[in-house]
């Protein structure tokens, strides 16, 4: 990833941070939940159907362009039923996501990197 070789830290949350608040209306819009961004991936969900994610994820796209246009985000969309919980530890609880959809997200983002598709 071009920003992590060439910012330090600070920039580099940030950044995150400033694309997160760009995107976060947009999701919410279309009825979503975001989930978590890792690296140039970012996890979204969806309750109300599949066309929400499909009109979401290329409003986010377009928003990006418009924004920074040099950054790529890779989102990959499958839909039904995942579980959502908190796990970890004592010291320390994180998200998780447990579900076939949630499963098939995974693959596609790997496949998106593959073919250098965005959606």
């Amino acid at each position: 990833n071009q920003l992590t070789k060439k910012s330090n830290q600070t920039e580099i949350f940030n950044f995150c941070n400033q694309l997160l608040n760009n995107i976060e209306p947009i999701v919410q819009s279309y009825n979503g939940f975001m989930i978590k961004l890792i690296d140039n991936e970012i996890s979204i969900l969806f309750d109300s159907s599949i066309q929400d994610a499909l009109l979401a994820s290329i409003a986010i796209q377009e928003k990006i362009t418009e924004l920074m246009n040099h950054i790529k985000l890779y989102m990959a969309l499958s839909f039904g039923p995942v579980k959502i919980g908190i796990t970890g530890f004592k010291n320390r609880m994180f998200p998780t996501i447990i579900g076939k959809a949630f499963d098939r997200v995974k693959k596609l983002h790997q496949k998106n990197k593959q073919y250098d598709s965005k959606i």
